[in-house]
């Protein structure tokens, strides 16, 4: 998946300083097309992470002067998901199924 991702997009680790050492808790991705953030353990979820790591990506696209943010999938049972990219200004543009006729969502977001 990194190998993939890295062709295309800015790859980050989403760490947390606790003391003086950082927890890798989670990854993101800055891609044209996708935004992938996870946050990988449970107990740090839903606390505003994601949150500051998106508006950290839209700064950051902006800066390398980039007009649009697309979102190509979010599977329409993950309304956290919807929640975090409608919040941070993203608008609902259509809704697909992919090759196993799972429901997703796509996003766009004009900077």
């Amino acid at each position: 998946m990194y190998n993939s991702l890295s062709k295309n997009c800015e790859l980050y680790i989403i760490e947390l300083k606790i003391n003086k050492d950082y927890l890798p808790i989670g990854d993101a991705a800055l891609c044209k097309n996708s935004l992938p953030i996870v946050i990988g353990r449970k107990e740090f979820r839903s606390k505003g992470i994601g949150k500051k790591v998106l508006h950290m990506l839209i700064n950051r696209a902006k800066e390398l002067g980039w007009n649009k943010l697309r979102v190509k999938s979010v599977y329409t049972y993950n309304e956290r998901a919807r929640r975090l990219y409608e919040e941070a200004g993203f608008k609902l543009v259509s809704t697909t199924s992919d090759k196993e006729g799972n429901q997703e969502w796509q996003f766009e977001l004009n900077l």
